[in-house]
């Protein structure tokens, strides 16, 4: 089991937890903390990835002690911000999805909550029922209610996120251009920028099914669910391969405080689904599959690159230059299709909620990074660190990266550790970005554990034979 990718799930998924993956400027010790955490993580990376631990008894006490710290959090704080919303406007029960589940929607959640963290916990004290039950039906028939009774619970947050996907999807099933029309500012003006539609278009290829189904929100949903059966469908069928989809339920249900980036809408599970399944397909050699989901990934939203980057990188590793000229061109020809109709459509328009837009957004205080703490702290803004810190670093580490990129572990690892680099040192840095570092570090988690499962069943094997 890699160290690295260990400790990096529990610091990112506990200050995400602790902070909302920000520093509020009322309350900030929470928020200095978590950045305190992050850059101890930054600091020792290196030194963390070269450490393995391979001794089977120390890695399953310590996937243990994940799963209890994941659920533990989860029952100390959901960090849910609209549960009493409902109560307060009851004329939202009118719209969204499961409007049959009856007010009382959080107490429903609160006490699924419970019921799923029982049932996890008892699966790592119980042998016989790890060997009895199959993990995946925690997940289907309580994780995934979880998930959608957030939903009902939290029927309208008061986020730009929300209402601008919402209006922009709606605009689009209209006819009419999501990044030419106008949007409502819900912080009248106090944002500092005007509310536009800032994401590709890639991502309306799923916002619009599950807007149909009842919320945009349903596809983050959809696409942590995809991400679990991803792992699962990896996993062998014995106690070992149960005892690794318990870290993924965990993980993915509770760790990162999934419950608040599903109720904030935000989009970055979908962007890692799209990822891990090229990564999936890449694995497997089918390349134009790849490079259709990498090419999907692209049109989501603007940093989805460094991944594709990472896993170009992957493939000249393991499939040769002819196979990756190949994904590139197939990726670059996706992108295209989805791109093209919305830059003809209105290129200006276009450009400027995406592009210039995104570029010219001024820097938070609040966020999570170490270039807005030392805005907070001195008023001034070094934005130069936000281009020069993380450039250095991955040139410096650049031959690292390249003799270790023919492996999933390390691929992930890495490819987190650059989406890390970049937030850490910019002006914008919340929970949904520290949320996709998270998951690219339980992805690469999860290659490192199947692989130590494995190495220690084959062992066990030679010993009975």
């Amino acid at each position: 089991m890699n160290l690295s990718s260990y400790l990096g799930v529990l610091v990112f998924g506990f200050s995400i937890w602790l902070s909302r993956g920000r520093i509020d400027p009322a309350f900030p010790l929470s928020g200095q903390l978590a950045l305190g955490l992050l850059s101890t993580y930054l600091a020792s990376f290196f030194i963390l990835s070269s450490i393995k631990i391979e001794n089977f008894k120390i890695i399953k006490n310590l996937i243990n002690l994940m799963i209890i710290s994941f659920c533990v959090m989860a029952l100390l704080q959901n960090n849910l911000m609209y549960q009493n919303i409902l109560k307060e406007n009851p004329a939202l029960a009118f719209i969204g999805p499961l409007r049959w589940i009856p007010e009382n929607s959080y107490f429903l959640f609160k006490t699924m909550l419970w019921i799923t963290i029982v049932i996890l916990i008892s699966f790592l004290f119980i042998k016989k029922l790890i060997i009895k039950i199959d993990p995946e039906y925690i997940f289907l028939f309580l994780g995934i209610p979880l998930f959608f009774l957030i939903l009902r619970t939290s029927p309208f947050p008061i986020i730009d996120v929300f209402t601008t996907n919402t209006t922009a999807t709606l605009n689009l099933l209209k006819g009419l251009n999501p990044y030419s029309e106008k949007y409502i500012d819900i912080y009248q003006g106090s944002a500092g920028y005007a509310p536009s539609f800032g994401y590709f278009p890639g991502y309306l290829l799923f916002s619009i099914i599950a807007l149909i189904l009842g919320d945009i929100r349903i596809a983050s949903i959809a696409s942590l669910v995809g991400i679990g059966f991803l792992m699962f469908k990896k996993c062998d069928a014995g106690e070992h391969g149960k005892s690794i989809k318990l870290v993924v339920i965990a993980a993915i249900l509770f760790g990162g405080s999934s419950f608040f980036i599903i109720e904030q809408a935000w989009i970055d599970p979908i962007l890692a689904f799209a990822i891990f399944l090229a990564g999936s397909f890449l694995e497997q050699k089918k390349i134009f599959s790849a490079a259709l989901a990498c090419g999907i990934a692209i049109t989501i939203k603007q940093y989805a690159f460094v991944a594709v980057v990472f896993f170009i990188l992957f493939s000249l590793k393991n499939n040769g230059i002819d196979k990756t000229i190949k994904l590139v061109l197939a990726l670059i020809g996706v992108s295209i299709l989805i791109l093209l109709p919305f830059l003809i459509w209105d290129f200006k328009s276009f450009y400027a909620s995406t592009i210039s837009g995104i570029a010219n957004l001024p820097p938070r205080i609040d966020s999570l990074s170490i270039r807005s703490y030392i805005l907070s702290r001195t008023n001034n803004d070094f934005s130069t660190i936000s281009y020069i810190c993380p450039l250095v670093i991955l040139v410096l580490a650049s031959k690292k990266i390249w003799r270790e990129s023919d492996k999933m572990e390390t691929l992930y690892l890495f490819t987190g550790f650059a989406y890390f680099l970049i937030f850490f040192f910019s002006s914008h840095s919340f929970a949904n970005y520290y949320y996709l570092i998270y998951l690219f570090l339980l992805n690469s988690l999860f290659c490192s554990l199947k692989k130590n499962w494995k190495n220690n069943v084959e062992k066990a094997h030679l010993k009975c034979v």
